[in-house]
């Protein structure tokens, strides 16, 4: 992953860009299975702080390349299922927290919306 920011005052612009690659193999299965996905994702960050409150966001776009692979063997019937899938994920963070004047510490709103297409 390669990221990187630029300040403009209160204004925090970034973005950063990475390659995935995944591999897991399920040694503990009785007959293994495994999959392996590979891809890039990309995302955009933005914050906003004036001391007193401050807003940030961050959204980001992963397409990943898979194969999946199944071994099964249940009594008499023995075999395996593949797929090859294809996913493209977007994910979008948001966060608002304004100092607290009833307590110590800052109070916070969280929204973590996520969808993966079908």
């Amino acid at each position: 992953m390669l990221g990187g920011d630029v300040q403009f005052g209160n204004l925090l612009l970034g973005g950063f860009l990475g390659y995935r690659d995944i591999d897991v193999a399920f040694a503990d299965a009785i007959v293994g299975s495994e999959a392996e996905a590979s891809g890039w994702q990309l995302g955009l960050t933005a914050a906003y702080d004036v001391g007193s409150f401050y807003i940030r966001g961050l959204g980001s776009r992963a397409k990943l390349d898979g194969d999946l692979e199944r071994r099964f063997d249940i009594g008499t019937l023995a075999g395996e299922s593949r797929a090859d899938p294809a996913l493209t994920v977007w994910s979008f963070y948001g966060e608002l927290v304004a100092a607290s004047t009833w307590a110590a510490h800052r109070g916070s709103l969280r929204l973590r919306p996520s969808t993966t297409p079908a």
